[in-house]
């Protein structure tokens, strides 16, 4: 089991980019950073919608299979000349919940992933994760189309002044059809989440196409 996941934001003002993804340069540095680190593989995300702001490329996650200093992979990424026109923030999770349907396979281009950094007010902690493990991901699980859903708690970021929030979940489905059924609307419009999510007080959101699988050997 991992110890960590690295997530890694990719960020760019440039709209064009936003649309084509990472060069073959630009993978091949991010891989050779990761080698130095001990990281062997992670995935590749394409943005395609954010109800953040709409300077995200797309996302870069890595299971972490051993200790990883998380400023020097931050300062590595920062000085590198190749990634110049990109700006990437590396966040560390701790695992915390995880549902499973399969694993999604480098055969399965195209599936969603839907990525959701939530805090809680202190008051309402406990029963935001308490709807998360009992109503939310229960009714997840039985949207068609749906693979998997993972919870992962913050253990440190590259960039604190932005003040990450606390909590991640990563929800991943097959077809992006899953977001207009009956099921989906029934999963995500209940008495239970409009009082939870009503006391969030910091929130990220983005959905993200998954492109590529990066093993990192192929890039040394």
């Amino acid at each position: 089991m991992p110890l960590k996941l690295l997530l890694v934001l990719i960020e760019t003002k440039d709209r064009i980019r936003r649309d084509e993804g990472l060069t073959s340069e630009e993978r091949i540095e991010i891989a050779r950073i990761y080698i130095s680190l001990g990281i062997s593989e992670s995935r590749f995300y394409l943005s395609v919608g954010s109800s953040t702001d709409g300077t995200l490329l797309g996302v870069s996650i890595a299971p972490v299979m051993r200790v990883l200093e998380l400023s020097r992979l931050s300062g590595s990424l920062a000085e590198s000349s190749i990634l110049n026109a990109l700006r990437l923030k590396a966040r560390l999770y701790d695992p915390y919940q995880s549902y499973e349907l399969c694993t999604p396979s480098a055969k399965m281009i195209g599936h969603r992933l839907v990525i959701n950094a939530m805090t809680p007010s202190p008051s309402s902690e406990k029963s935001f994760n308490s709807w998360y493990a009992e109503e939310h991901v229960p009714l997840l699980s039985a949207v068609p189309f749906w693979i998997s859903s993972n919870r992962y708690i913050l253990a440190e970021t590259s960039s604190p002044e932005h003040d990450a929030p606390t909590y991640l979940a990563l929800h991943e489905w097959a077809d992006e059809k899953a977001f207009k059924t009956p099921e989906f609307k029934k999963a995500t419009d209940t008495p239970w989440r409009t009082e939870v999510i009503g006391q969030v007080v910091k929130k990220e959101r983005w959905v993200v196409e998954f492109r590529e699988s990066w093993l990192h050997s192929d890039y040394a």
